[in-house]
Order: structure tokens, then C-alpha cells, then sequence
């Protein structure tokens, strides 16, 4: 197989409340994609945001108007077919997880094959409007 998409959401990274078990089957994406990728076969895994022009954004306004409360935008159809392009190139072997070293200060774990595509947000962080969920998120502070 020259290469593996897998498709999962940025809920994984920001775990929003109430959604555990969606976030541990993305999760469980990102780390089958390494897995993979440590034993010499092609994967990669995109992390999308709320994409504006297919699916369930596209068929409901409502929804879409919610999205664009907090966000400057959202994601595009182009986008989302240019990232893949990008992920076939990164499913690749050659990407495969390599130890670092742990001398360097900058030594931190790589994940070549795994693309995180999200959106921005529309009010300010400091804003008491802007409810993003990840704003008091301490992970989030690095």
C-alpha cells in the first residue's frame, strides 16, 4: 500500500467536554498511524477543524452560524483536498518516527505524519465573548 489516510478531528487535542470516547478514537488514529509508521508502512493522520462548504456545516446553518461565533473562519473544501495531497507525501516510510536525541534541549517528539489543520479565532483570547473551550485549558498555555 503506498499510502493511509486517516481522518480524525481536532476535538482529539482540545477534548471537549462530554466527548471522551470521541476523542480516544482519535487518539487511538494518531497512535495507529505510528504504530504503522515504526513498523516500516505508510500512514498519516489529519486533524481537521469544522470544514464551511461540505458536510454537516455546509447542511446546517445553524451550526455554521455557532462555528463562526468563535471563529474568523472555517476551513475549506480546497483546503481540505491540498491537505491531503500534503498527507499522501507524509504517509510515506521515509517519515517514519526516529529517536531524537535526548542532548539536545530541542529534542521533543516528532510527528511528521500527523497534520493539524484548525481555525482561528474571531475574538480576541482575553475577550470575556470568546468562549473558547481550550482558553482555560493549562495544557493549551505551552
Amino acid at each position: 500500500m503506498d499510502f493511509l489516510i486517516l481522518f480524525s478531528s481536532v476535538g482529539r487535542t482540545y477534548g471537549y467536554y462530554g466527548q471522551s470516547n470521541y476523542a480516544s478514537a482519535n487518539t487511538f488514529l494518531n497512535s495507529f498511524s505510528q504504530y504503522r509508521q515504526g513498523l516500516g508502512l505508510a500512514a498519516s493522520v489529519i486533524s481537521m477543524g469544522p470544514i464551511d462548504d461540505i458536510g454537516l456545516v455546509a447542511r446546517t446553518a445553524s451550526t455554521r452560524d455557532a462555528l463562526l461565533n468563535n471563529l474568523a473562519s472555517l476551513l475549506t473544501e480546497t483546503y481540505v483536498l491540498e491537505t491531503v495531497q500534503l498527507a499522501i507525501a507524509h504517509s510515506s516510510t521515509s517519515y517514519a518516527l526516529e529517536p531524537k536525541s535526548v542532548e539536545s534541549p530541542f529534542s521533543g517528539f516528532q510527528a511528521p505524519n500527523h497534520i493539524f489543520h484548525s481555525t482561528e479565532s474571531a475574538t480576541p483570547i482575553q475577550d470575556p465573548e470568546n468562549r473558547i473551550i481550550w482558553k482555560r485549558d493549562p495544557r493549551m498555555l505551552i
